[in-house]
């Protein structure tokens, strides 16, 4: 996934080879574990390339059930991280973690999209809209999981709707503000 703004174009890959505590690893300028993982757990691990003013690279160690594709939102200098049921902020200027929020979910979350007054989280089970603060706005769940098996798009914003195909195939479109239509 390749993003970028007026100040930064970031990268963001995963790195499927880093293990925690190995001297093996891909050199990193910063490496982000905001959960502590050992090298016993289930993690996985973004790699981060930021050129701008600063370029470097970052690896944020976090949830297993993490996806690289449509996973982060640039915002001026700041990125927001999905990293399945957390969110990480992180100032790309001082390259540090400056906050952190929590999804509720009962299954995975695949991506996050800005739209005119927050966002939408694309999740297994659950579609749902958070406002700036990232608290939960509205959610809502189909008869099955949003992914598809033939090859439809599971998910898309356009036209201020979103568009979704269950394991079933059936089909929903919504309002920005969860009402189907």
């Amino acid at each position: 996934m390749i993003i970028k703004n007026e100040f930064y174009q970031v990268e963001i890959i995963c790195d499927e080879q880093y293990m925690i505590d190995s001297s093996n690893n891909r050199k990193y300028d910063i490496i982000l574990n905001p959960k502590q993982y050992t090298k016993n757990d289930m993690y996985n691990v973004s790699c981060i390339e930021v050129k701008g003013k600063n370029t470097y690279r970052l690896a944020l160690i976090g949830n297993f059930y993490s996806y690289p594709e449509n996973c982060a939102i640039l915002e001026d200098k700041k990125l927001i991280v999905l990293k399945n049921y957390d969110i990480y902020i992180i100032d790309l200027e001082s390259m540090n973690l400056i906050e952190e929020y929590q999804v509720e979910d009962m299954a995975c979350n695949f991506g996050i999209y800005r739209i005119d007054d927050g966002y939408i989280v694309h999740g297994e089970m659950e579609i749902k809209k958070l406002d700036f603060n990232f608290n939960k706005v509205w959610g809502f769940y189909g008869r099955d999981i949003f992914v598809s098996m033939n090859n439809k798009k599971a998910f898309e914003i356009s036209n201020n709707k979103i568009k979704l195909y269950d394991f079933e195939d059936n089909y929903y479109e919504l309002d920005f503000n969860g009402n189907e239509i």
